[in-house]
C-alpha cells in the first residue's frame, strides 16, 4: 500500500511540474526577446556602461548631436497612429475594352496623435475628394505597383491639402491601403 502511495504522489509531482514548465514556456511574459527593441531602462544601463568604459572623460561637443539622435530615436520609438477614413467602391476608367471597379479600404498614418481629431472633423471633404480622386484613375496604371505609389501619395497630398496642413508631421504621414480589389468588367 506504501509503494502505491508514493508512486502515486510522484506521477502528480511529475505531472505538476511538467504543466508548469509548459505554462512558464508558453506564456506570454516569458517569450524570448531575440528581434524585439530594448527598453528604456536597459539601453540607459548599456550607455552608461559603455561610458564608463571610455575612462569617463567629458566629450564637449559631442553631447548636443548625441541629444538630437536621442529625440529623433524616441520619435521613432513611438508606435505609429493610424485613423480608417473609409472603404470605398468606385468605377474606374480605362480605354473602352479595359475598365473596372475598384474596392479599396483606406487608413491614413497619423504624423501627430491630435491631427486624429482634425482628420475625423474633415471626414466627409476628405471622403468626397477621395471618392473623386478615385473615379478619375486609370485601370491600366492601378494595375501596377507604380501606379498604387502614385495614388497613394496623391491621396495623401491632398488629405493635407483638405485639413489645411502643409506638414507631414502635423497632418498625415502616409496612405495605406489595408484592402485593395481590382477587377476588370
Amino acid at each position: 500500500m506504501k509503494k502505491i502511495i508514493i508512486i502515486v504522489v510522484a506521477v502528480v509531482l511529475l505531472l505538476g511540474g511538467v504543466g508548469g514548465g509548459v505554462w512558464f514556456y508558453l506564456s506570454s511574459k516569458h517569450k524570448p526577446t531575440k528581434g524585439k527593441p530594448k527598453t528604456e531602462q536597459h539601453a540607459a544601463s548599456e550607455e552608461a556602461d559603455a561610458g564608463e568604459e571610455g575612462g569617463g572623460e567629458a566629450h564637449g561637443g559631442e553631447e548636443a548631436p548625441a541629444e538630437e539622435e536621442e529625440a529623433a530615436d524616441e520619435e521613432h520609438k513611438k508606435p505609429p497612429v493610424f485613423e480608417k477614413i473609409d472603404r470605398f467602391v468606385v468605377n474606374v476608367d480605362g480605354n473602352p475594352e479595359k475598365r473596372g471597379v475598384m474596392s479599396v479600404e483606406i487608413q491614413a498614418e497619423l504624423g501627430d496623435p491630435h491631427a486624429k481629431e482634425t482628420l475625423n472633423a474633415y471626414k466627409p471633404k476628405i471622403q468626397s475628394e477621395i471618392i473623386l480622386m478615385l473615379g478619375s484613375q486609370k485601370f491600366d496604371e492601378l494595375s501596377t505597383p507604380e501606379g498604387k505609389k502614385k495614388l497613394q501619395k496623391a491621396l495623401q497630398d491632398k488629405v493635407n491639402e483638405v485639413i489645411g496642413v502643409k506638414s507631414a508631421k502635423k497632418g498625415v504621414k502616409s496612405i495605406a491601403f489595408t484592402s485593395l480589389i481590382l477587377e476588370e468588367r
